[in-house]
């Protein structure tokens, strides 16, 4: 698959040397290709790499955190 360097990659980079990182919130426009890239990093950058879609996977996502804050 090849990808184009966007500038994501180098953010994503950083992030990761970073001692004090916390999660990532990417927003931007649709179909720019944000899910692709944090794809390719994790690939690259891991050896195993789980996806949680909040727009894919509603349900069952909403019932595994709505039963952790009871």
């Amino acid at each position: 698959m090849n990808l184009f360097v966007r500038n994501y990659d180098s953010y994503f980079i950083e992030w990761k040397s970073s001692l004090n990182r916390k999660p990532i919130l990417l927003a931007g426009a649709r179909q720019v290709g944000k899910t692709s890239a944090v794809k390719k990093f994790g690939i690259e950058n891991y050896k195993k790499v789980f996806e949680l879609n909040f727009m894919r996977d509603v349900e069952i996502l909403s019932n595994i955190f709505n039963d952790g804050l009871q």
